[in-house]
């Protein structure tokens, strides 16, 4: 046996094990929770949007108290501020003063202002948790939302009055308008692309041809057919459209001779 087989073999040293990061304990949890909740409700926002964008897009603080009667050092006027700071209306614009957003211009277009509104209440992560879990399913009672606001990181004693603003604040918004017992974002208001038919008919200049002609079919009532049917290609659709026109003779004859006051304002186009 060598020397060599009496050396004891070094001892392998265990590698480092990566430091497992801390669990955020509920205090710091709810303390994030916390910053990015409303103070005031969504209609005081939209009333304060309002009053500063009577000075322009970046107003002073000073600007903005003045316009809702109150103080800037108040605790009700700075709860306002910090809340239009939450839901994006407002951001930093300088010392004393901020900037109106463009998410708030949209409020002041009406074509704009559904998808804007919902895109607020969407901005607070605690509202926007919740739609995610419920979208377009049945609520539960009010306890059931307010144990889901716990869950999510709010403190027990704000779940009651945090749940009734959020509530108040989709109804504002437009979430709550298909049914009371969910939350459903509204069909887009916005008109759907016109037809290449439609946009056809819109674009075309009329021209009052020879045929042209116009009915009386009551006493608010009228239809107008401007013929040049010598472009109708087919007979078959040259012989439809006479006989529309004559039964169009014949209603406003009918018309003319009945002169029945039952006839209910309207209007009609052809």
């Amino acid at each position: 046996m060598s020397d060599g087989d009496d050396e004891q073999q070094p001892q392998q040293q265990p590698l480092p094990q990566p430091e497992q990061p801390a669990e955020p304990s509920p205090t710091s949890v709810r303390a994030d929770v916390a910053k990015g909740l409303p103070r005031v409700s969504l209609a005081t926002v939209l009333e304060t949007v309002e009053a500063a964008y009577k000075d322009g897009l970046n107003p002073t603080r000073s600007q903005i108290a003045a316009r809702v009667g109150q103080t800037t050092n108040s605790g009700a006027f700075t709860s306002r501020m910090a809340t239009c700071m939450i839901y994006g209306v407002f951001e930093p614009g300088g010392p004393g003063s901020v900037r109106i957003t463009d998410i708030a211009l949209d409020l002041f277009d009406e074509h704009k202002r559904p998808d804007a509104l919902i895109a607020l209440w969407m901005s607070v992560p605690i509202y926007r948790s919740i739609f995610e879990q419920y979208n377009g399913k049945t609520l539960p009672q009010d306890t059931g939302i307010e144990s889901d606001l716990i869950r999510l990181g709010l403190a027990p004693k704000r779940a009651s009055s945090i749940r009734a603003t959020m509530m108040a604040a989709a109804e504002l918004v437009g979430l709550r308008a298909t049914a009371k017992d969910r939350l459903v974002v509204p069909a887009s208001r916005i008109p759907a692309v016109q037809s290449q038919a439609e946009k056809k008919r819109l674009d075309h200049t009329v021209e009052r041809g020879p045929g042209y002609a116009q009915f009386c079919l009551s006493e608010n009532s009228t239809a107008a057919i401007n013929l040049w049917i010598w472009e109708f290609r087919k007979q078959e659709r040259r012989d439809e459209i006479l006989r529309i026109c004559d039964r169009l003779r014949e209603i406003e004859q009918e018309f003319l001779d009945d002169d029945d006051p039952e006839d209910g304002p309207s209007s009609a186009a052809a």
